[in-house]
């Protein structure tokens, strides 16, 4: 079962239940303005509490008496649960203290209020657009290919000597002619030569 520490003005009063608590409250003996925790590391007030309804102090109440508070480990890094103490309240099914932030009761599992069901988004919007925008330029290059128009070419065929070879090759060149294929050809009823294909566009 659960306890919670009690201390008011920097005295520790004891450890009780929460059923202890809630009747202490009912009968003056714990004050609003007391500090209530579960593991003497975070404080709240008993006005934070849930669930609790004070009556004024009596006179001839019952007080509490102090007692040593047992040497706590040192305290953890700051976190932002400890900056931000959630407030306690009390289950209505079982009647233990639990926070107020919680989706279900750890002691008996009733749930409490609906989880919010908010999934991260898998891209931002810049990056949304970005991929599109890469999808439509990679679609875009091969319909610009597909529909540029094939270069025309005109073809010419030369069969140069040996004499003359380096004299055809300049003249085709300055005429735009790009050599294509060329081999050589002999022959026992003429001197060697060589068979060459020329290329231009039109």
């Amino acid at each position: 079962m659960s306890s919670y520490y009690v201390r008011r003005m920097g005295y520790l009063l004891g450890q009780f239940s929460a059923a202890e608590l809630k009747a202490r409250a009912q009968s003056g003996e714990l004050q609003p303005d007391d500090e209530v925790s579960r593991d003497q590391e975070r404080w709240v007030s008993a006005s934070d509490i849930g669930g609790l309804t004070f009556q004024p102090a009596i006179a001839n109440a019952v007080r509490f008496e102090p007692v040593e508070a047992a040497p706590s480990p040192p305290p953890p890094p700051p976190t932002e649960s400890a900056a931000t103490p959630a407030k306690l309240e009390t289950c209505s099914d079982c009647s233990e203290m639990i926070s107020s932030r919680a989706f279900s009761c750890p002691h008996c599992g009733a749930p409490l209020r609906e989880p919010t069901n908010q999934s991260d988004p898998l891209f931002t919007k810049g990056q949304g657009m970005a991929i599109i925008l890469l999808l439509l330029v990679g679609m875009g290059f091969p319909l610009v290919s597909w529909i540029r128009p094939m270069p025309k070419w005109e073809y010419a065929i030369e069969s140069p000597s040996d004499s003359y070879l380096q004299d055809k090759l300049k003249d085709m060149g300055s005429d735009g002619w790009e050599l294509v294929f060329a081999r050589r050809a002999t022959s026992e009823y003429r001197d060697p030569s060589y068979e060459m294909i020329f290329k231009r566009p039109k």
